[in-house]
């Protein structure tokens, strides 16, 4: 029998925190939700229904729930798989947008993580305040040196860049514009010496053309994270970022579509 899908509420397109925490097509026909529990969901309605889904996943009871992945291309899943990953560590989340949808540090929220999640989108602190309360949500605009730049954000503000060239690749497919703002940029080590980050067991960059800048802007001799996430995408030719990750002792370990997966030796 073919499970019916929850109606999605509509979204204010203003406010990602009223985004649907967990997306309901994908829990009402996952195989590890049974009548009882769509049933439960539906009596409670969009904003409950959201919370109680969020619930059962963080308890983690249910069967299969293990093998649920939020990230685009399957991330999560794949880094939960290396056996340089501790059991609970903190991760560092650059271009975090979303606390749920498309993370690939939700996962690992959920099995206990923590961490500092930092996008340019002030509209996503409401949202990581109240999906993912054990983490620190840090606005800011992250670049190799701190100066005035222009945060480009796109009405799919999966996209929004700080990146002229990324942006006009968007614009070319038809992605309008929302507005720009002017920012301060901020190395990523002085963010997390004001947040006292003494460790950084994960490290997940993806800010859509900026990413090498992002890169540059930590200190990988002293930070030393096991595992760092990059965008592909950003540097076609990849010779920048692999000359620079195999410099800090970094070899690759997966590819998933844009995403690159960099393991410490």
């Amino acid at each position: 029998m073919k499970i019916p899908c929850y109606r999605r509420p509509k979204r204010r397109e203003s406010d990602p925190s009223s985004v649907f925490l967990c997306d309901p097509d994908t829990a009402m026909t996952a195989k590890w939700f049974n009548r009882r529990s769509v049933a439960e969901i539906r009596s409670l309605g969009p904003l409950q229904g959201g919370r109680y889904l969020i619930a059962r996943l963080s308890a983690n009871r249910l069967a299969g729930a293990s093998r649920l992945s939020f990230s685009q291309f399957g991330e999560d899943l794949a880094i939960e798989s290396l056996p340089a990953l501790s059991d609970v560590g903190t991760f560092v989340d650059v271009g975090c947008n979303h606390p749920i949808k498309y993370s690939n540090t939700y996962r690992l929220y959920i099995h206990g993580w923590s961490g500092i999640a930092i996008d340019a989108n002030p509209r996503f602190a409401h949202a990581w305040a109240r999906a993912r309360p054990r983490d620190c949500f840090v606005q800011a605009l992250v670049s190799d040196c701190e100066t005035e730049r222009t945060f480009i954000e796109f009405a799919d503000d999966l996209v929004s860049t700080t990146s002229r060239e990324w942006s006009r690749l968007q614009l070319a497919k038809g992605r309008p514009v929302k507005s720009e703002h002017r920012m301060v940029s901020r190395t990523l080590n002085s963010i997390l010496q004001e947040r006292q980050c003494p460790q950084v067991n994960l490290l997940s960059i993806d800010c859509e053309g900026h990413d090498m800048e992002v890169l540059r802007s930590i200190d990988l001799h002293y930070y030393r994270p096991a595992t760092i996430l990059i965008e592909s995408a950003a540097d076609p030719g990849g010779r920048e970022h692999h000359l620079h990750l195999e410099r800090h002792g970094y070899i690759p370990w997966a590819t998933l579509d844009r995403t690159e997966i960099w393991m410490l030796t």
